[in-house]
């Protein structure tokens, strides 16, 4: 078995839930892994930030890999991958199996979604135990809850594919619901921490010239009165003539003077990256592209935050992954394995 980082092992990504819009995107992105992804890693140590990294036999048997303390066992990998596999296996109705494509490589990049998810579940979980979180006994309800009701719609053969029992169930959703609370509350500091003014964004037309002698003969001509967009066309250096001007991706003297103007109103030569701007409002503050810069701010400081989570781990222990086992994993092609419910029934479950 080889002795793996957290990181190494999990690309780091978070799914709270199966609804339409995601699972296109996440079939295109397994669509797209067929070209490129493969899952193979080396026999042989290796050296994870200056750590050196051997094979070792810590994991059980029967568990696909461990992380610090905690193990995962073999049903809920296959408890995964039968729903991955049935959840985005289809197009319209139509098996993905059943088409013309590389089923080999499909099935090694739902095998590989499967893996990050659930390394970002057991991550999750690890921290909660390092830092006293734990749930409740209506969580704990509604996971006993959600796994009989899961393992009732389970046929004969799901159940001899997955080799679960109710119980076994019931752990899973406890580690899921565990991890989206650890998720949920991180989530909700950082969009707490992202303020009004740091994702606002405002709508400007611009012109730019590189040195003082272009800036003073366009400032001469809008006192003149000339119009802003015909000086866009005669002067600019710059190709696009509107520019959206947030704290993130522009200069602090043009984010300063920008967020200081009124909508219709005209700035004064502005000095900043290299050479003079020239604004004219059209929106101090463009609502949809404000709510956009704060997802893409939201996303950039939850990954830094469960990358954080995932290096104060590695610092700790190391996490294995059982090789022998894991290869020897497959995605089911027999047509008896439907589930596909286990997401749809906690998510219910949880908005009740």
């Amino acid at each position: 078995m080889r002795k793996c980082s957290l990181s190494e092992m999990a690309g780091i990504s978070w799914w709270k839930g199966e609804n339409k819009s995601m699972k296109n995107r996440t079939l295109k992105r397994l669509l797209a892994l067929l070209l490129a992804v493969s899952l193979a890693v080396p026999m042989t140590g290796c050296t994870v930030k200056g750590k050196q990294v051997f094979f070792s036999t810590g994991s059980g048997l029967m568990d696909v890999f461990r992380i610090g303390s905690l193990q995962c066992p073999e049903s809920e990998v296959k408890t995964y991958i039968a729903n991955y596999r049935n959840i985005f296996g289809s197009i319209d109705g139509k098996s993905l199996w059943s088409m013309n494509l590389n089923t080999d490589r499909l099935s090694e990049n739902i095998k590989k979604g499967v893996l990050e998810r659930l390394t970002l579940i057991y991550s999750l979980n690890l921290y909660a135990k390092d830092t006293g979180m734990e749930l409740d006994d209506t969580d704990k309800e509604r996971a006993a809850s959600a796994a009989a009701k899961y393992y009732k719609s389970l046929s004969k053969a799901d159940k001899e594919y997955i080799g679960a029992s109710e119980k076994d169930f019931a752990e899973m959703y406890e580690r899921l619901i565990l991890a989206n609370r650890v998720y949920s509350g991180m989530i909700g500091e950082i969009e707490e921490a992202i303020s009004e003014d740091e994702a606002r964004v405002v709508r400007v037309q611009a012109i730019f010239v590189s040195d003082q002698k272009k800036a003073k003969k366009v400032a001469k001509a809008l006192q003149k009165g000339k119009g802003f967009m015909e000086l866009v066309s005669k002067f600019s250096e710059r190709d696009a003539a509107e520019l959206d001007i947030s704290r993130k991706n522009s200069s602090p003297d043009l984010w300063k003077a920008a967020f200081g103007m009124e909508e219709g109103t005209l700035s004064d030569a502005i000095e900043a990256d290299g050479g003079y701007y020239f604004l004219r409002v059209i929106s101090k503050y463009d609502i949809e592209l404000s709510d956009e810069n704060r997802e893409r701010m939201t996303e950039e400081r939850k990954k830094a935050e469960l990358d954080k989570i995932a290096q104060e781990q590695n610092k700790k222990s190391y996490s294995e992954l059982n090789k022998l086992l894991w290869n020897k994993m497959e995605v089911p092609e027999d047509k008896a394995i439907k589930t596909n419910k286990f997401f749809s029934i906690i998510k219910k479950i949880m908005k009740q």
